[in-house]
């Protein structure tokens, strides 16, 4: 993963004879993101929310199939709220 740019050492720690690798994600995603949607059309964007939309979904039902849930313990709850949308 370090040769295709997935993952790139952060720190090198000799320990006994070997070295101790510490790995994190090469891409800086806050800079990714932010050319993505500086970029992406509002009919992408929505397929986006709708994968993210169907795979919530899709963990939700997995959550509730489970014989033994406790909503109030498991703090199993949602919340909507609204965004100012400028035009």
């Amino acid at each position: 993963m370090t040769d295709d740019g997935i993952i790139k050492i952060v720190k090198e720690t000799p320990i006994r004879g070997t070295v101790e690798k510490t790995y994190a994600f090469a891409a800086d995603f806050s800079t990714s993101i932010q050319s993505a949607l500086e970029n992406i059309s509002g009919d992408a964007f929505m397929g986006l929310i709708m994968q993210y939309i169907s795979s919530f979904v899709k963990s939700f039902q997995e959550y509730c199939k489970r014989d033994n849930i406790n909503i109030k313990e498991d703090i199993s709850t949602f919340t909507l709220t609204s965004a100012v949308i400028k035009a």
